[in-house]
């Protein structure tokens, strides 16, 4: 059984935290990263600065990969952070999303305009490619409610992957993905 995922916003914003876990995988000796794992944690409060060249994005997979953008969405100031967390096998239960978050955006009114952001992280060795997005852009499509797909990955999308993302945002303006 998985530990809990991270508290949701409890104070922790531009907190710098140093993982066991890259330590124990060759000792990257980073210690001043916003990341989070369910390996052992040291809160490091002593600055503001988070340094993102020291991440070892090449090794982030699955829940360190989410854990990451997690903390991540946290210190932008997102709201409600629901970390899905599916199952550990190819077939994830998280339909379609493995963060859900809501951003509160000034209009040019001035009023808040609430948006709901759906969040999938996709680790990879190598390139992420198009049939790994047209899922999830699929079930993001079909909830009316989301504002803003974002597909994050430690490496980079294939050529192929971000040319059907255009044409997708071409016939669907909603969701916007990111």
């Amino acid at each position: 059984m998985l530990p809990p995922g991270p508290p949701r916003n409890q104070g922790r914003r531009g907190a710098r935290v140093r993982c066991g876990a890259c330590a124990r995988r060759g000792g990257c000796g980073m210690t001043s990263v916003l990341f989070a794992s369910r390996h052992l944690l040291t809160a490091v409060r002593d600055s503001k600065f988070v340094i993102p060249t020291a991440i070892p994005f090449e090794r982030l997979r699955a829940r360190e990969l989410e854990e990451c953008v997690y903390w991540l969405l946290d210190s932008m100031g997102a709201q409600e952070l629901v970390w899905r967390v599916g199952t550990q096998g190819r077939s994830a239960a998280d339909s379609g999303r493995d963060i859900e978050a809501h951003f509160h955006i000034a209009s040019p009114n001035a009023d808040l305009v609430r948006q709901k952001w759906w969040i999938e992280c996709k680790g990879r060795k190598q390139t992420v490619e198009a049939s790994a997005t047209k899922e999830t852009a699929n079930n993001a499509q079909a909830m009316p409610e989301i504002d803003v797909l974002v597909i994050v990955t430690n490496t980079t999308f294939s050529n192929p992957t971000r040319n059907w993302v255009k044409e997708w945002q071409r016939s669907h303006p909603r969701p916007t993905v990111k």
